[in-house]
């Protein structure tokens, strides 16, 4: 039994608890779970739902994530529904999936819920401004996220503008997906043209579109990150990031 794995809530005997619930989702830790210290197992129930949204998967959404297992079926968890349930009362033969394959984007979901901070208000009002939901919706399910990183210009007053900042955007794409190529360039087009159709001063906001294994580890955790949730319903989660040196931007 491990992080990632879920709990068929029949196999378990578990219907009293979790009617109208097929599995469950376990999100402790795995080596909490071998750790007879710990006596529960953190899970989350699985509610099987028709069709993926794309703004909710690969951890984009901090409150709600999105999943399929054996190709096509597919499943809603909630972070607000956390539980505790027992680790007697799961035996190995209730497991019947698993999305360890997953792990770090499941780690990086269930962290994003206390990876979140506020924003200047001018930056806040530039971002409604840019309507990145409009563009954004049509390739959510190609994105691993969008990263904001931001820097004051340092000038002797400050005017309560976005232009007091260096603001850098980066839509991060997945490498995954076969198409990843043509949608980055397809993208990035579509961002330039609505900085100039907001009339949003490119000297001060700049926007980069990068494949996830360009995005590097260090280059990540050098940046400030906020939550662009109330923008364009997704979330900026760490990707399975590549450990090597140097990052150089791609030209907009």
């Amino acid at each position: 039994m491990k992080q990632g794995d879920m709990i068929s809530v029949e196999n378990a005997g578990l219907e009293g608890k979790f009617p109208g619930i097929p599995y469950l989702l376990i999100i402790t830790h795995s080596c909490d779970i071998t750790n007879s210290a710990e006596p529960y197992l953190e899970v989350l129930p699985c509610h099987e739902i028709p069709k993926k949204d794309g703004n909710k998967t690969k951890g984009k959404n901090p409150r709600e994530l999105h999943f399929t297992v054996k190709g096509d079926i597919c499943f809603s968890v909630h972070a607000y529904e956390k539980t505790l349930l027992g680790k007697s009362s799961v035996g190995d033969n209730a497991i019947c999936y698993s999305l360890y394959s997953q792990e770090q984007m499941l780690q990086n979901w269930l962290a994003s819920r206390y990876r979140r901070q506020a924003l200047d208000d001018s930056i806040n009002k530039m971002l409604n401004q840019l309507k990145l939901r409009d563009i954004v919706t049509k390739y959510c399910d190609y994105l691993c996220g969008i990263w904001l990183s931001f820097e004051e210009i340092g000038k002797s007053e400050n005017t309560g503008d976005y232009q007091d900042f260096d603001i850098k955007l980066f839509f991060v794409f997945d490498t995954s997906d076969i198409s990843c190529e043509a949608n980055l360039a397809a993208f990035e087009g579509k961002i330039l043209k609505r900085l100039r159709d907001r009339d949003i001063n490119e000297a001060n906001v700049s926007t980069y579109c990068v494949r996830d294994d360009a995005f590097t580890y260090r280059e990540v955790m050098d940046m400030t990150f906020v939550s662009l949730t109330t923008y364009v319903t997704m979330r900026p989660l760490l990707p399975d990031l590549p450990k090597k040196d140097g990052f150089t931007l791609p030209m907009p």
